[in-house]
């Protein structure tokens, strides 16, 4: 969820109009962005039945067959990963109180996590959810699948600040944060995967227009980051500094001139342009050599389920090293009342485009790996939830429209190969008064007294049904 830029982006909603959802147009038929199988493509496959079993390796992990992505169980049998977010015991707690009503309420129904842990993961069966997904209590991992988030990045989330991926501090932190949060789950059979972070500032995005190019510019001379910027462009002109400023408008008289700069003027010649996107690809790159490689070092057993892109504000090149690198790739995708075409043009900003084809099929091209929807989901007004915060979703009328835009979202999931599961956004409604970062919303399958949303659950258990 767009959970820490929302004032920018509700200031864009002014200056862009409201609009739908975008609505899908066919693909240009062709791969981009380093995408090099035809597995998931619409037409693979065809004719072809897919085994029902596989060898079983005691662990997750990706198969294909018949032209397309599947996950595989831990017992060799196909799995499609129908996931909550956040089920969790403790709730979200409130500003206003300090407390969470939700963590009250289900003290007071089960008396112990164990015993509601064990009535909440019955109720997800019921309700057609296979899969804890992230931030999700413990105790639910020891009773089904589950994911898990590592939060490797370091990134504060409640700013535009990027650690730098080239300092050897940062991959020794990267290092500590993965030992920690993989300790006690290399063995475990039910964890599906990892996810490496939340919805990081990639750009460019609703703090501004700076991508990586411009983060990493924005260094001093010194930081290693900077470094590789400058060794990477002059290596991209041939050491002609005169090369460098045609291409970028300047005067510089060496690439010294560079490594002092923290800014440039966004240049649209295709040399400066290709400059930006080699820069973008190699710092993408970095990132995910390093965190895939600290988890895999402590984990060979477990997949990686990539970083939960925000849908909307995923640079093409980023997405395409999480392909290089992960065996999944998840995105965040939300129902927005101002379309991608108005925030950031994709053609135009070199983003993944989201109405390009179904299910976020533009993430498949990209990448090339199978695609999980990490988070998603709608709110209605009938909860009696405020739902102001962000405003940048639309609010339903009724619990009836959640269902059928739940149904219309996941039908389309269903019907699309290159997808391997979606999660729900989330178990339990947010309190009224708004939790840590002010969001007040029905995004439940319960609400804060842990009574389902009747209306919800019987769609979700009736639509939630997969055969590969």
């Amino acid at each position: 969820m767009i959970r820490t830029t929302t004032a920018l982006l509700a200031a864009a909603l002014v200056t862009a109009g409201c609009g739908g959802h975008p609505a899908p147009r066919a693909p240009d038929g062709g791969s981009a962005g380093g995408a090099t199988s035809d597995a998931g493509s619409p037409d693979a496959g065809r004719g072809c039945v897919p085994p029902q079993s596989f060898p079983a390796t005691g662990f997750f992990r990706v198969a294909e067959t018949c032209g397309r992505p599947l996950l595989v169980d831990p017992q060799g049998r196909p799995f499609f990963s129908f996931g909550v977010n956040h089920v969790s015991w403790n709730g979200d707690v409130a500003q206003a109180t300090g407390r969470s009503a939700y963590h009250d309420a289900v003290l007071a129904r089960y008396g112990t996590e164990d015993a509601w842990a064990k009535a909440t993961a019955g109720r997800l069966a019921a309700w057609g959810w296979n899969t804890a997904g992230a931030w999700s209590s413990d105790a639910m991992g020891q009773l089904m699948p589950y994911t898990f988030i590592l939060n490797l990045s370091g990134e504060n989330g409640e700013s535009e600040v990027i650690p730098d991926f080239y300092d050897p501090a940062w991959q020794a932190a990267v290092g500590k944060a993965a030992a920690s949060g993989t300790a006690g789950r290399v063995d475990d059979p039910n964890l599906v995967g990892y996810f490496l972070d939340n919805e990081l500032n990639w750009g460019p995005n609703t703090f501004g227009t700076e991508d990586l190019f411009d983060h990493f510019l924005a260094l001093p001379a010194s930081a290693p980051g900077k470094q590789a910027l400058v060794a990477l462009v002059e290596g991209l002109h041939h050491d002609d500094i005169a090369d460098f400023d045609q291409a970028w408008g300047q005067s510089f008289t060496s690439f010294a001139d560079l490594a002092a700069a923290t800014r440039l003027p966004r240049a649209t010649s295709a040399a400066a342009l290709a400059d930006r996107s080699a820069f973008v690809l190699a710092a993408a790159r970095r990132f995910f050599q390093v965190t895939t490689g600290a988890v895999r070092a402590d984990d060979p057993n477990h997949l990686v389920l990539g970083v939960r892109f925000i849908a909307v504000f995923a640079p093409r090149e980023v997405a395409e090293a999480a392909g290089e690198y992960c065996d999944v790739v998840s995105v965040n995708d939300y129902e927005l009342i101002v379309p991608q075409s108005s925030l950031y043009p994709p053609g135009e900003w070199g983003l993944v485009d989201v109405s390009a084809g179904p299910c976020l099929e533009d993430f498949w091209r990209a990448g090339g790996k199978p695609v999980l929807v990490s988070e998603f989901g709608w709110r209605a007004a009938d909860s009696g939830l405020p739902n102001n915060w962000p405003p940048i979703y639309p609010t339903l009328a009724t619990q009836a429209d959640r269902a059928d835009r739940f149904e219309a979202f996941a039908k389309s999931c269903l019907a699309s190969p290159w997808i391997v599961g979606y999660h729900w956004f989330e178990w339990a409604d947010e309190p009224a008064s708004g939790r840590f970062d002010g969001e007040d919303d029905n995004w439940g399958l319960v609400n804060e007294a842990d009574d389902p949303y009747t209306t919800v659950t019987s769609r979700t258990a009736a639509v939630n049904v997969w055969a590969p």
